[in-house]
């Protein structure tokens, strides 16, 4: 029983766990209004990258306490699908919010009615539109984290995938762009908005290359850890 292992997949279920509660069953102002979207929060590829995650982390705990084969293939089958999506994700929203929040971030629904009760002009609010920002404490736990956890778990408790198995991870990847794609593209119609402004903001062009862009960088992730593991 690798000790380790165990202490790696039980906090970050934990860590995991708090941040599903904290987007899910949050009470802001943002979260209310995504429930009530078509979709909810799981329009989000962050949420469902982040259950998958979760459920790599369950899958884990229980190979390192009911050692079993099946669990183990189970789970493997999970973390070849969760790192590209994690990297996707995590590559994504740091770059932009660095950078572009507003590309990433939607605008503060609470703050236009504060602007009146305040008597804060139009004019400047238009200026410097407010931006939604998650709590930093949450925003690790769902941005940061679920990729970290997978390269530490895939590179000190986990074996590398071989030839056979790798070639499976290109259609994998594939196969997730299409379904998400499918999926942001359904909800984008039904709410006459996208999950994320960037793809709100583009014309379904500019999205299809987003979406051919963002399995590169899924594919590509995979094969580089792969190809870095001891």
């Amino acid at each position: 029983m690798n000790v380790a292992s165990i202490i790696l997949h039980t906090a970050s279920a934990g860590v995991f766990g708090y941040g599903i509660a904290n987007t899910l069953f949050s009470d802001r102002p943002l979260d209310t209004w995504i429930r009530n979207q078509y979709g909810g929060h799981f329009q989000y590829l962050t949420i469902l990258g982040l259950l998958i995650t979760t459920s790599v982390a369950i899958l884990g705990f229980l190979t390192d306490v009911f050692p079993s084969r099946g669990l183990r293939s189970a789970k493997r089958a999970l973390l070849m699908t969760a790192m590209p999506l994690e990297a996707v994700i995590a590559g994504i929203y740091w770059t932009l919010l660095t950078f572009f929040p507003a590309l990433i971030l939607k605008e503060d629904i609470v703050a236009p009615a504060l602007q009146v009760l305040t008597n804060t002009t139009a004019a400047a609010a238009a200026i410097s539109p407010p931006l939604a920002t998650i709590p930093l404490p949450v925003d690790l736990a769902i941005h940061a984290f679920p990729g970290l956890v997978l390269v530490l778990d895939f590179l000190f408790f986990e074996e590398k995938f071989g030839a056979k198995s790798a070639d499976n991870a290109a259609p994998v990847v594939c196969l997730q762009t299409f379904i998400y794609a499918w999926w942001a593209e359904l909800c984008g119609d039904i709410n006459g908005s996208f999950p994320y402004p960037f793809l709100t903001l583009s014309p379904f062009e500019v999205r299809l290359t987003i979406y051919a862009g963002a399995t590169l960088l899924a594919y590509c992730s995979f094969l580089t850890l792969n190809a870095v593991h001891p």
